[in-house]
């Protein structure tokens, strides 16, 4: 079934290109209002949009893969990291710069192959591709053995050759991969018989390894439950600042043993994003029984989205966001409910089953999409600051439905009429919502 609408948001500092826009005065500029890219995505209908630090990568439905941002590590895998002026993009137009991407660039290596699923780190890129079994492969920085490519133990911050194009994980070839994910520096990734395997940076224990040293190839992360379901939440890394969200305090500074989360425990949690210092889970309030949202970690910018938690702050044991559920229960009787959201650096956005987008956190680039500015004078300048947003706060419709064109029509037989209330029935919407290091996406369309 095709889509026949799509609105395509974006907002914060476009510093590297990674939002998309094409015009010459967009790069180095903020964008505090979401802007709708709608049209320059022409025929190309994304499936998924993924963010790093300060890229975007793109895959559409019918298979391609695109990105477009920083560049200097070759994580948009484009066969280049420093040259890309020279290259086509994917609408015909050479619009490269050096280290970055201003429009998305196409992946020719993946062209006659389907992927399935991208994720992104800080400087590197995983792609979960359908072969004769799925396989992974990996592009961008491999300075802490993020890529899984091999080639011995690394030391910390050793530097490593960059990879331009994606290359295939060899060692996970045939072990069934469903599903991959990144940390800054550190990669992941989730078999059919759900073992668990982790790679590339480890310096806070966070590959769950049982140590603290990097590794450049996979390896299995042990005592973790295996050919079972599980609804458990298992955390490891730095221990600080209640980054772990398990309600201890103190303890040593790196868990390398995967911890229980027991505030998660019948939560019922779907999903998991990571920023900086916080982290941001889906799951069932016991209070109202609806998917809602639980944080937990530094709040320095009000990522957190806890009124009742100042400034700096941290919460150690994970909690629901409290404000999420006011904004819920004001929509009871519309039945509202999270269907998407995202972690930035020191942000978080989310979107509900009605297509209200709500943002809270760091604004200081515009990322959240609302005027949260302060001007005040300094000597005779006036300077604008953005101020952190501590609670849910709403964006400007970002959507609205089409108003049915023409009046009734009669309709001289039933079956017409069923007919037409079967197509209602099959009219869908999907509302989702990515987030970079101080960027953000909103994907609104409907068949």
């Amino acid at each position: 079934m095709g889509w026949r609408n799509l609105v395509l948001l974006t907002m914060a500092l476009h510093q590297e290109g990674q939002l998309l826009h094409v015009s010459p005065d967009a790069h180095g500029s903020e964008h505090t209002r979401p802007t709708d890219l709608t049209s320059l995505l022409q025929n190309k209908m994304p499936a998924e949009l993924v963010c790093g630090r300060n890229f975007t990568m793109i895959r559409t439905e019918d298979g391609q893969v695109l990105g477009c941002g920083e560049n200097h590590c070759g994580q948009l895998g484009i066969g280049t990291s420093n040259t890309i002026e020279d290259r086509p993009d994917a609408f015909g137009a050479n619009t490269g710069c050096g280290d970055r991407r201003e429009r998305p660039a196409l992946v020719s290596l993946l062209l006659n192959r389907t992927v399935l699923q991208i994720a992104c780190g800080d400087f590197h890129t995983l792609l979960l591709v359908q072969e004769q079994s799925t396989a992974v492969f990996a592009c961008g920085s491999n300075l802490d053995g993020e890529l899984g490519l091999g080639g011995g133990e690394l030391g910390y911050r050793r530097t490593c050759r960059h990879q331009t194009e994606p290359a295939a994980i060899r060692s996970l070839a045939g072990k069934g991969a469903v599903r991959v994910s990144c940390g800054g520096s550190s990669s992941f990734a989730v078999t059919e018989e759900r073992v668990v395997f982790s790679w590339g940076r480890n310096d806070f224990g966070q590959l769950g390894l049982g140590h603290q040293q990097n590794v450049s190839s996979p390896h299995v992360m042990p005592w973790l439950p295996k050919g079972e379901e599980c609804e458990e939440v298992f955390v490891v890394g730095k221990n600080a600042g209640g980054l772990l969200g398990t309600g201890i305090r103190g303890g040593p500074p790196a868990w390398p043993v995967p911890q229980l989360v027991e505030p998660l425990l019948d939560k019922h949690v779907t999903d998991i994003q990571c920023g900086v210092c916080h982290s941001v889970a889906i799951g069932r309030s016991e209070k109202t029984g609806r998917r809602c949202l639980f944080a937990w970690g530094c709040n320095s910018h009000g990522q957190l989205g806890m009124p009742d938690v100042a400034i700096g702050e941290e919460v150690y044991r994970a909690r629901e966001v409290e404000g999420m559920r006011r904004e819920q229960e004001q929509e009871q009787e519309q039945e509202q409910e999270i269907v998407s959201f995202a972690c930035g650096d020191h942000h978080t956005i989310a979107i509900t089953s009605s297509g209200k987008v709500l943002a809270w956190g760091d604004n200081r680039y515009g990322q959240l999409g609302l005027d949260s500015s302060t001007s005040h004078k300094l000597g005779d300048t006036v300077v604008t600051s953005y101020d952190p947003v501590l609670h849910p706060r709403e964006l400007e419709s970002a959507w609205e439905e089409e108003e049915e064109e023409g009046g009734e029509e009669e309709e001289e037989e039933d079956g017409e009429e069923e007919e037409d209330a079967g197509r209602k029935e099959e009219r869908r919407v999907e509302l989702r919502v990515w987030a970079g290091g101080a960027h953000s996406l909103v994907l609104i369309r409907r068949n």
